[in-house]
């Protein structure tokens, strides 16, 4: 049985989790490894444990939006199993990661038939939504620069003190800007101190000075996810 790292196993009884872990399997994956495309069958729920996925929207010209993103507090491709089992979004490894997935086939038969684990799912589902739901509004109301620092603070807490493996082309996508909108952000963001910007590489150095830069919608999720998850 692996070992199951994400919070949400957190709320399962002991022997509801042996009952989970049997049919779970270990995963690993690099940075830009693709794990769900629109409008293909999704056929793992994937469980990270450490690293981030980050759940895209695909428009008509090709470009990619990110509307929410994924670490070992959740999962996703749930409600999508649990519908049509066609994706309604690309999901792509961000940060190198490690999780225990389970094939659809076995996920329905654990929701449909384990209480404890439906109330898990219901638990993850419901931050995804809230997520959504912030995104879609910051990015319409807040400046490039709060989204970005909300966006840094996001990924920091997903790797801890290790540098964040970020382009800015990547950037750029996630935010839906010029990628010399991001340059100017992030060099004014070095200016002050509060990250180390390199080719491919961002370093989070003034935590706290980030956090007072970004937007609400930082403080908002992280309020959200405390709750469900449990944590004071």
């Amino acid at each position: 049985m692996p070992h199951l790292q994400n919070k949400l196993f957190d709320f399962l009884p002991r022997a509801d989790r042996i009952i989970v872990g049997e049919r779970m399997k270990p995963f690993a994956a690099e940075i830009g490894t693709e794990l769900q495309e629109v409008d293909q069958p999704v056929e793992h729920i994937y469980f990270p444990n450490t690293g981030m996925v980050s759940l895209l929207i695909v428009l008509r010209d090709g470009i990619a939006v990110e509307s929410a993103t994924v670490g070992n507090e959740g999962t996703f491709g749930t409600s999508t199993a649990l519908v049509d089992g066609l994706s309604a979004n690309r999901a792509v490894v961000q940060m190198p990661l490690t999780a225990t997935r389970i094939s659809v086939s076995d996920f329905l038969l654990l929701f449909n038939g384990n209480d404890p684990f439906r109330k898990l799912i219901a638990r993850a589902n419901e931050m995804l939504i809230n997520q959504f739901q912030q995104t879609a509004a910051c990015n319409a109301r807040h400046q490039v620069e709060a989204r970005c620092a909300r966006w840094l603070l996001q990924s920091h807490d997903r790797v801890g003190n290790g540098a964040l493996p970020l382009t800015q082309e990547y950037l750029a996508n996630m935010l839906a800007v010029r990628r010399s909108t991001v340059n100017e952000v992030a060099q004014a963001l070095q200016a002050e101190g509060l990250i180390g910007y390199t080719r491919g590489s961002i370093e989070v150095i003034d935590r706290a000075g980030l956090e007072n830069k970004a937007c609400e919608c930082y403080s908002v999720l992280a309020r959200q996810r405390r709750r469900l998850l449990g944590i004071n």
